[in-house]
């Protein structure tokens, strides 16, 4: 037989050998509309899943609840909505494709469930890339009158386990103009979270705020909080928590330079997503004072996120302070900033 001609034979049998190999190697997607797409999936979250295709230069964004039937090959995090998380396979069941079978990756049993049932879906955190986030915006303001200069910048930053987080962030705002002080502001926390079944949830962690509108050169408060999540669903974040701080107070102030104090924590947060390409957070933490009786502060956050592509995100909120009775006798009740920002997440 000709060299040629065994050459050919050759390629002929092998080809659908690795086709058949790289089509395994990917997960496939098949959706209400009978479409079927082969790839990676890369994540599901906030009601939307991420497929990484050979065809899309970014991830293909598909709503989760437009899919019919599901086969991957890789572990997961995944998270149910009733709060319990795992490592494991996901696929739809072949005898009842509206069901889904999960496979544990350190048992041998599998569990039953729907889609509905499904929160998120993540890489397994395998890899240092995996477990981190990061995320920075800033923005700046200049008007000729006065020489008006302001800038404002903000990072967040967030590591995950299958079991433990820790979340950090800090905002700093600068301001300059001439015949007036200068205006400084920063405010900020870390902490580290570790996650409980049925949606409960421990933390322990550091806040900081530093402004020159309550003559604070800096306040820390250590505490330690305990919490859950009232409502976890495809589109709606609510959590309480309570616990108890230790705050340490400085001030720009000849008279009172500094105090402290045991603190009654009561916080909320609630996060609300799925609403086009915005993201709306907002949090509000109530301090009742056990050292000087009748002084409470509250701390209230809220920002829009409209995530653009390729990772670029614009941020607008707002921050505001409130002490009841600031220990500085020349310091002001409230602070409060409005920032428009825009920036990048990785």
């Amino acid at each position: 037989m000709p060299m040629k001609t065994i050459s050919t034979c050759f390629i002929s049998f092998f080809i659908p050998f690795f086709s058949l190999k790289a089509q395994s190697d990917k997960d496939m997607f098949t959706f209400k509309n009978g479409d079927t797409i082969h790839g990676k999936l890369s994540k599901m979250e906030y009601d939307m899943l991420f497929i990484k295709t050979e065809i899309s230069k970014g991830d293909l964004k598909v709503k989760w609840n437009q899919l019919k039937y599901l086969s991957t090959n890789k572990f997961y995090r995944i998270t149910l909505i009733d709060g319990e998380h795992f490592i494991g396979t996901i696929n739809s069941n072949p005898l009842d494709s509206g069901q889904l079978m999960v496979t544990y990756k350190t048992r041998k049993d599998t569990l039953d469930t729907d889609f509905a049932s499904i929160l998120s879906i993540n890489k397994s955190y395998s890899q240092f890339s995996d477990k981190f986030s990061i995320g920075l915006t800033a923005g700046y303001t200049f008007t000729k009158s006065k020489n008006l200069n302001q800038f404002t910048a903000t990072s967040d930053l967030s590591y995950s386990t299958n079991q433990w987080g820790a979340i950090g962030h800090v905002k700093t705002v600068h301001n300059t103009q001439d015949s007036v002080s200068d205006v400084h502001r920063t405010d900020g926390s870390l902490f580290l979270l570790k996650s409980f079944k049925r949606n409960n949830f421990g933390a322990i962690g550091v806040s900081l705020l530093s402004n020159d509108e309550q003559n604070l050169r800096l306040r820390t408060s250590s505490f330690l909080n305990y919490g859950s999540y009232l409502a976890r669903t495809h589109k709606v974040d609510w959590l309480l928590s309570a616990g108890i701080a230790w705050t340490n107070e400085t001030f720009n102030d000849e008279v009172t330079t500094s105090s402290n104090s045991a603190e009654l924590i009561a916080s909320s947060g609630l996060k609300i997503f799925g609403i086009s390409d915005l993201t709306l957070n907002s949090r509000l933490d109530t301090y009742a004072n056990l050292t000087s009786l009748g002084r409470f502060r509250v701390d209230f956050n809220i920002s829009l996120d409209w995530h653009l592509p390729k990772g670029f995100l614009i941020k607008v909120g707002n921050t505001t302070n409130f002490d009841s009775r600031p220990v500085s006798k020349s310091a002001s009740n409230v602070d409060y900033i409005y920032f428009t920002t825009l920036g990048w997440k990785l």
